[in-house]
């Protein structure tokens, strides 16, 4: 009888320890008060830009019963190919994935399908666009866009930076006068920028198998995109 009652003291005692632990808590840490004056912000600034550099993928595709007539026609297509590439100026070069398998029919194969990508970049357009013509005789043009350079989005993004912190600080005035407080001071702020934009790829119903013909050059427009910069953060208001 004495063993029960003393577990159920303990007991009670444990308890009590607990609820008693976060008030000893916010006693031996003066700061958690000061949490609850915090507000959290966020701000942006953005700017439309020019886009300097033009990005394409064309690709070698072709079938062939004998793997190894399809894998030499393949290979001396892609050559060419990249051999013209090569001599065109300010044109970056750079081979893509290279892909062979079966075609089965009711389990048998009936033929073999091999295809390799080049994938090219310039900011020259006008350049691009004649040598995509000329490869066009052989390849197919898988997809064609523009974006912004590196080099042009981090001019412009350190622009924006400088635009975006202001933007913050003009709101941490607008929330510190609307709340009465004295002022304020940042406790943390982060900057995020937009990455650059992958090129969308043409629709299938408009790539079009071309064999050693006259291509004219693709029609473009460059176009503009729009770079972003964006300010998050937390103000203690006093």
């Amino acid at each position: 009888m004495a063993l029960r009652w003393y577990s159920r003291v303990v007991a009670s005692g444990l308890v009590l320890a607990f609820w008693l632990a976060p008030a000893h808590a916010a006693e031996d840490d003066p700061s958690a008060n000061d949490k609850m004056n915090r507000v959290r912000l966020q701000a942006q600034s953005s700017k439309q830009v020019a886009n300097d550099l033009m990005q394409a993928m064309l690709a070698v595709e072709m079938e062939d019963r004998d793997p190894a007539k399809l894998a030499d026609t393949i290979n001396r297509t892609m050559a060419w190919a990249l051999e013209r590439a090569r001599s065109a100026k300010g044109v970056t070069v750079q081979s893509g994935g290279y892909q062979t398998y079966p075609v089965r029919r009711e389990g048998q194969i009936v033929r073999w399908r091999a295809s390799q990508q080049v994938l090219l970049e310039s900011p020259d357009s006008d350049r691009m666009t004649v040598l995509i013509g000329e490869l066009q005789s052989q390849l197919q043009l898988k997809s064609l866009g523009f974006t912004v350079s590196p080099e042009a989005r981090r001019a412009t993004e350190n622009e924006l930076i400088d635009a975006a912190l202001n933007r913050f600080k003009e709101r941490a005035e607008i929330v510190r006068k609307n709340l009465a407080a004295s002022g304020y001071q940042i406790v943390e702020v982060a900057i995020h920028t937009s990455g650059a934009q992958p090129i969308r790829p043409i629709p299938a119903g408009r790539v079009m198998a071309v064999t050693r013909q006259e291509v004219a050059p693709p029609a473009v427009e460059a176009g503009r995109s729009e770079v972003t910069v964006s300010v998050t953060g937390t103000i203690q208001l006093d």
